[in-house]
């Protein structure tokens, strides 16, 4: 990986290189709103002008009847167009409820959802105490599984969180500091064919002015928003699957002074999807979850971590 602007990477770490509030504004609206969020192909907007089509001729079929079907018809104009707002104002609201609530989930489903999540956390945590107990060579492989789960929770929630239900747009990877926090490593990730084990240096790496931060950070568009780093999947040097990311630093404060030991990133498929405050609200969601995933890896013997600035 090539080196990066260090000036530029500061400058984006100080928040300098954000897009102004009302591009912003207008990408997260562009992207979020469902009328027409989503890839714009040739047969989407060719559909939607039949849809349009067929709505304008409902709409006004009074208006028809009233010109060119029957005029002699006892229907007058206050009337048609009475009856025409009407049907328009009917056609709106289930339109509207077909895109925004098709795929709304009652709050019983979230709250067993929810709930599910609590058990699975209850089990980890359960495990965890075995291992505490165990000599570190010993508890090796629980504390494995156990960082795997916790990842995969923390995926769960944000699956439910952001709504997506089928998890075809979500993804979460740990990234962990080694060699004093100069390298920064793939350690884990929720799906098994991304490619983990991957070292790069720090400096290069957005994650790590994420963790000097000690603070979470929500990148909007990472092809597209202003920033000096390579605009590249860290594993492969492709053009990457995701385009928003909410990193989150790991937090260690058993030294008396805050360390990050590592970063969760949870990354979208789709631009803008954290946003407008939905990243604050999921950060402050997986918090306990990232500081049972500290504690656990605090087992590890050969822990890196670098010092926070705030």
């Amino acid at each position: 990986m090539a080196s990066i602007n260090l000036h530029e990477a500061e400058k984006w770490e100080r928040k300098e290189l954000e897009r102004a509030r009302t591009i912003r504004i207008a990408c997260g609206l562009w992207h979020n709103f469902p009328f027409w969020s989503g890839k714009l192909t040739f047969w989407r907007v060719f559909f939607w002008l039949v849809q349009f089509v067929v709505v304008v001729i409902l709409a006004l079929y009074p208006l028809w009847i009233k010109v060119i079907f029957d005029k002699t018809s006892t229907l007058t104009w206050e009337q048609a167009e009475i009856i025409s707002g009407v049907v328009i104002v009917c056609l709106l609201v289930t339109n509207t409820y077909t895109r925004i609530w098709k795929d709304h989930k009652p709050r019983k489903t979230k709250r067993r959802l929810q709930n599910k999540l609590s058990l699975e956390l209850k089990g980890m945590i359960a495990a965890l105490s075995r291992a505490i107990k165990l000599h570190r060579q010993e508890h090796a492989p629980i504390v494995d599984k156990c960082k795997a789960q916790i990842l995969q929770v923390i995926r769960k929630v944000a699956e439910i969180h952001l709504g997506d239900y089928e998890g075809t747009h979500l993804e979460v990877t740990l990234l962990l500091f080694e060699e004093d926090g100069k390298k920064i490593r793939i350690a884990e990730r929720t799906t098994a064919e991304r490619l983990v084990d991957k070292t790069m240096e720090s400096e290069n790496v957005m994650a790590y002015y994420v963790a000097r931060s000690g603070q979470h950070r929500v990148v909007n568009d990472f092809q597209k928003d202003n920033h000096p780093f390579p605009r590249t999947s860290l594993s492969t040097g492709l053009s990457p699957t995701y385009r928003s990311m909410l990193l989150i630093p790991l937090l260690d404060t058993s030294s008396g002074t805050v360390h990050s030991i590592g970063v969760v990133s949870i990354d979208s498929s789709k631009p803008y999807h954290f946003w407008p405050g939905r990243g604050n609200d999921l950060a402050l969601k997986v918090s306990p979850y990232c500081t049972w995933l500290t504690l656990l890896l605090g087992l590890t013997d050969n822990l890196s971590k670098i010092e926070c600035r705030s």
